[in-house]
């Protein structure tokens, strides 16, 4: 751990000296040391929840100066934690949490050998069972919830009634060290496990021991393998009773409990890795066993025949460190898994696919529990606290919106709580955006919709696409109202109504764009760019409009008679994004040549450059108070760069490279088209 500790902090002391001497222009480097800490500081913080040091992050983000805080400072600082309570009080690690069947009341065991009885709302504490000796290790509630169970060292197990804090009894079983128990679903018996030493020698056996638990005796003897069984789990019908094993292999036994034959061993893949399990849990309906183990993986099998259906941690997202805790969501969509690598992270048990990463811990995850409703998850850790987390809110800090195919455009509602998104097969979709559910989806386009528009009043929407096509909708009705023009080329991926909403600028054939009436129909303008015209831009003044060619060059008009405002031909190829601050000051492109560019309308002259992605930039933002650029790239990037300073602040990885990026009109949020079949959300607040 030592060792760990000091690679990691000469990682930040690489990570500052790169900061200082790379990321920052030299005037701002040497005339501001606080915004040299700053750049610094994020730097740091981004790294170190990369590694989840979740702690290191905190004390990166306190350091950093209030006054250069941006949206890339909140969405780290809002990655460091996203539990909404915290339930400390405990003297060393919380070593294992069950949540009530009717969901009020936790029981916890920790490293200060206590068991304690928490109000599961408050963390208020209503009863604790002290132990000079033993350390408890595992905690079960009774399916009726009147009793609560407790696993020690050396395998005692204790009962006590959970209405007056009285202990029931008190078991000695034959096993040494690490013990799990379990109620069987009716409640009349209770399982532990733990191993012991047979003949005096070094042979290990693992034990299972079962008790009457109305008064704890001993009904039942089993053995498995030659590790000790650390975990312990019956089914939701009671027909199975599966264990989790520190076997090499053969980690998962299975029983029949009406015949308690030779149990049924869940496989796992056929290599020589150390699959040692952590933790087992049944999901609600039965149907899959879960289990966590050393190799940072979490493997789950289908109980009907005790085949290996997935394994969470053979792809490219997993746990970096051992998996200490699974636990099913309440309608077995969700699987909850807690680890050493202080994360606490919510899967798709089906399709393996990663739904959230939670950070609030500052050490190792030990356990996971969830509320018998499914809306709550907890987890406790060697921070000795106990964590609560809106299981939704997990989910809504990275919204994921899923289209049956690749989304090219996006645009917000004027009032930011829907949205409209534009991708491929054709089809414009409405969103609720707060809960990123799909409200509504129609036809817009053959092949493909490459980009939408919403106008000012909420009520209409424009969209092009590869068929050439520039098509005026009414929401409500997903109506076409009237096509303005079939282009033959370019392909066109632009449309933007002006700031009120009675005219539509679109680009055009012949190197040209155009602005149209949206009322009637006709055309009112039309500019001649002089190359093809990729990407067109309104100024949310309505004075000016910009477009993007294909040689690079970016030309602002004056709508009122066409005449230029301004030239500027500084990227080496074409222009794939264009977009005004909404002050109408700055102009940002973005182009194939990996860069973006700043300008400054008014002055009419470029500003300053922002250098550093390693492929195409397709999409760019500027945040609504004007500080921050965002970027998109086919390097598979969003970056983040101060508009003051044009340093890159933040870097935000994705499995795939990434086609666009909008700013939701809150400032707090930024909607990420990768190039998959999703937009991803993601946000600056808690």
């Amino acid at each position: 751990m030592i060792v760990m500790t000091i690679k990691f902090k000469h990682l930040i002391a690489g990570i500052l000296l790169a900061a200082c001497a790379l990321q920052l222009p030299a005037f701002a480097a040497d005339s501001d040391p606080e915004y040299t800490l700053y750049s610094a500081s994020i730097a740091a913080a981004a790294a170190s929840l990369r590694l989840h040091e979740t702690a290191e992050a905190k004390r990166w983000l306190a350091a950093a100066p209030a006054k250069y805080r941006g949206w890339e400072w909140g969405y780290l600082n809002a990655g460091t934690d996203q539990s909404t309570a915290t339930f400390s009080g405990y003297d060393g690690s919380v070593t294992s949490i069950a949540v009530s069947p009717d969901g009020k009341l936790l029981a916890t065991t920790s490293t200060d050998k206590r068991v304690r009885i928490l109000d599961a709302a408050t963390g208020a504490e209503r009863f604790s069972f002290p132990d000079e000796k033993l350390t408890p290790q595992s905690v079960a509630f009774s399916p009726d919830g009147s009793r609560v169970a407790a696993a020690y060292s050396g395998h005692t197990v204790r009962v006590w009634t959970v209405a007056d804090g009285k202990q029931h009894y008190s078991i000695k079983g034959k096993g040494r060290g690490i013990t799990a128990l379990a109620f069987s679903p009716d409640g009349k018996s209770l399982a532990s496990c733990s191993w012991f030493i047979r003949g005096g020698g070094a042979n290990v056996i693992g034990i299972v021991e079962i008790h009457d638990s109305a008064e704890g005796k001993l009904v039942r003897e089993l053995e498995y393998g030659v590790k000790p069984i650390v975990s312990i789990a019956y089914s939701p019908d009671g027909s199975k009773l599966a264990v989790g094993s520190w076997e090499v292999q053969d980690t998962v036994a299975v029983w029949d409990v009406g015949t308690w034959g030779t149990p049924v061993v869940f496989k796992s893949e056929a290599n020589d890795d150390y699959k040692a399990v952590q933790s087992i849990a049944f999901s609600p309906d039965g149907a899959m066993l879960a289990a966590g183990g050393k190799d940072s993986s979490v493997r789950i099998w289908r109980v009907a025949d005790g085949s290996l259906m997935r394994n969470i941690g053979s792809g490219r997202t997993r746990h970096d460190k051992w998996v200490n805790g699974v636990a099913f969501g309440n309608d077995s969509k969700t699987i909850v898994t807690a680890s050493t690598d202080q994360t606490v992270r919510i899967w798709d048990p089906v399709s393996g696919s990663e739904i959230a990463v939670l950070h609030g811990h500052t050490k190792n995850v030990i356990a996971s529990a969830v509320s018998p409703d499914g809306k709550t998850v907890y987890s406790a850790g060697g921070d000795g606290v106990v964590k609560v987390w809106s299981a939704a809110d997990a989910v809504a800090r990275r919204n994921i919106w899923r289209h049956p195919a690749s989304v090219y455009g996006i645009a917000f509602s004027p009032d930011g709580k829907s949205a409209l998104t534009a991708g491929w097969l054709g089809a414009i979709t409405k969103w609720d955006v707060d809960s990123g559910v799909k409200t509504d989806s129609w036809q817009g386009h053959v092949q493909s919709s490459n980009a939408v528009a919403v106008a000012p009043d909420g009520a209409l929407s424009a969209s092009v696409g590869n068929d050439g096509k520039v098509k005026l909708w009414e929401i409500a009705a997903k109506s076409g109202i009237r096509e303005f023009e079939e282009i033959k080329s370019p392909q066109l991926i632009s449309v933007a109504f002006s700031p009120d909403g009675k005219k539509l600028l679109t680009a055009s054939a012949d190197n040209a764009a155009k602005l149209w009436d949206v009322g009637t129909g006709a055309e009112l303008l039309k500019v001649d760019h002089g190359n093809a015209v990729l990407f067109a831009a309104y100024s949310p003044s309505g004075t000016h409009f910009a477009t993007g060619g294909s040689d690079g060059s970016v030309t602002v008009w004056n709508t009122s008679n066409g005449k230029k405002a301004a030239q500027f031909a500084t990227h080496k190829s074409r222009i794939s994004f264009l977009v005004f601050s909404k002050d109408g000051r700055w102009l940002v492109s973005a182009s194939g040549d990996k860069t973006l560019k700043l300008y400054d309308v008014r002055a009419g002259k470029e500003v300053r450059s922002f250098v550093g992605h390693d492929e195409s930039v397709n999409g760019a933002d500027i945040s609504p108070d004007g500080k921050r650029v965002v970027s998109v790239s086919s390097d598979q990037t969003l970056r983040v760069w101060d508009t003051a300073t044009g340093a890159k602040l933040l870097s935000v990885a994705f499995a795939n490279g990434v086609w666009g990026v909008r700013f939701h009109p809150d400032g707090h949020r930024l909607a990420v088209m990768p190039f998959d079949d999703t937009v991803t959300i993601l946000s600056s607040k808690p």
